[in-house]
This record gives structure tokens, sequence and C-alpha cells, in this order.
């Protein structure tokens, strides 16, 4: 079965490999976020939010 289009961009963007990477290396708790049309406007918004999520998580700990 092929991916479509965008899992299979979400799976290979080398960004988001690298804040799924962050993201264990940090420690965080929460399950990294899941995309969704419904909340957010592109994979551009995705990718800010989590970098966002990130930073904040970094000033904290």
């Amino acid at each position: 079965m092929e991916e479509s289009g965008i899992m299979n961009f979400l799976k290979t963007d080398k960004e988001l490999q690298d804040m799924r990477e962050k993201w264990k290396e940090l420690g965080v708790d929460e399950p990294f976020p899941l995309f969704n049309y419904d909340e957010y406007s592109g994979t551009s918004d995705y990718k800010e939010t989590i970098s966002k999520l990130l930073d904040d998580y970094e000033k904290r700990n």
C-alpha cells in the first residue's frame, strides 16, 4: 500500500525528524504532536508550533 503524500512528508522531512529526536532527548512527557488539518493551517504551521513547544520546554528545564 502506497503512503499518501502528506504521510510520506511527515515521516521523511528532515526538520521534523530532527524535532522528533530533540523531543526524545529532552524527555518531554507528552507524545509528539500529531498533524491534522483541523488544528494546523499546513505543514509550516505544524513545524512552527512544534518548534515553539520545544523552545518553551527547553526554557522551563
